[in-house]
């Protein structure tokens, strides 16, 4: 049986390589299929297969059945073998868990989100923008959404009927959840394993470059995805990345700072972040979208790492850092509860 590990970021990757390890799966055994082709660690010798993004109008009508684009690169990344399927959501991984050849399924930790309580809102992490009373427009655009992606078989009247969360599975016996912490996947007990995430760094001898030359006591600002994410403004983000940066440094006051920004984060919250460092008269440095920050501090030691309320401040704790948010000058973004174990780890400023 082949391990399928359905990878887009870096902490999946790192879950994935735990799983790997507390498993004793065989690297020949196991395959890692990707949606993000900018996704490159070379920190262990599996091959990365990777997913068309259906980016232009010519891709879309190459692969216009999705569903059989889907089972083709399946049959084609396993060998036409049986698989176990590890996923950190249900949601658009359907149609990896409806294949005939998909005979167990895993759930595997990414982000705060599976730390969040059962609740209403809960269920509704996949589209913050939106409510349950939404406008002619938001219906409209919602109803064209879905009709393309029912005639291309990314959806049907099945597939709708699966729930969209991990938390909703575990009534089947043979569902796994693989976490960093035991705090992850709330409410679920007997089939939840906690691996340790620094047992990964056995598995990246090989990561040798100019990041191996950082030096121990960095600072470390993490950059978070919440004009994207939220109705917050880039310029209501910019002025609270500034305030809070100030009031930082004056109590932390590093010569240096180094900037990792999300992935999804726009080109002008980036330059507005930058532009506050500038203002505050520090130098920095910017780490490329396609380095781990997640391995940088496995091989750093007494960082200090700043930010909103990325998980990146919460997997820097459990890693041996210390972090701060800043989030109390951004009030509008309530991505968090006061309530949630996220506080125990980060401080907030």
């Amino acid at each position: 049986m082949k391990h399928l590990f359905i990878v887009h970021s870096h902490i999946t990757y790192l879950m994935s390589l735990a799983i790997v390890r507390y498993l004793n799966i065989k690297n020949d055994d196991v395959r890692i299929l990707s949606y993000n082709h900018l996704f490159h660690p070379q920190i262990m010798p599996i091959q990365i297969f990777y997913l068309s993004l259906n980016e232009n109008v010519a891709v879309k009508f190459k692969y216009w059945n999705y569903a059989r684009y889907i089972d083709r690169t399946i049959s084609s990344v396993t060998d036409d073998e049986d698989y176990a399927l590890y996923i950190n959501y249900p949601h658009y991984k359907y149609l990896f868990m409806t294949n005939n050849h998909c005979k167990k399924i895993n759930f595997i930790e990414e982000g705060m989100d599976n730390y969040k309580e059962n609740s209403l809102s809960s269920y509704t992490i996949f589209d913050p923008n939106k409510n349950f009373r939404p406008t002619f427009l938001s219906r409209l655009k919602y109803g064209v959404e879905s009709f393309k992606s029912i005639i291309r078989g990314k959806r049907n009247a099945l597939i709708d009927l699966l729930p969209a969360t991990s938390s909703c599975y575990n009534l089947i016996p043979d569902i796994s959840y693989y976490c960093f912490s035991e705090f992850a996947f709330p409410g679920i007990s007997t089939q939840k394993h906690v691996l340790d995430i620094k047992n990964v760094k056995s598995f990246y001898s090989n990561f040798s470059n100019s990041i191996c030359e950082m030096k121990n006591g960095l600072c470390f600002w993490i950059g978070d995805n919440v004009v994207k994410c939220s109705n917050i403004t880039e310029q209501e983000y910019g002025i609270a990345i500034r305030n809070g940066l100030e009031f930082f440094l004056k109590k932390h006051p590093f010569d240096k700072i180094y900037l990792k920004f999300h992935g999804g984060e726009s080109e002008l919250s980036r330059s507005l972040t930058i532009k506050a460092c500038e203002k505050l008269n520090i130098e920095y440095e910017i780490i490329h979208d396609g380095i781990s920050i997640e391995l940088i501090l496995m091989n750093l030691e007494h960082c200090t790492l700043i930010g909103l309320t990325s998980s990146l401040l919460f997997y820097g704790s459990l890693l041996g850092h210390v972090s701060y948010s800043i989030n109390r000058y951004l009030s509008q973004w309530h991505h968090l509860s006061a309530q949630n174990v996220y506080w125990e780890h980060v401080t907030m400023l």
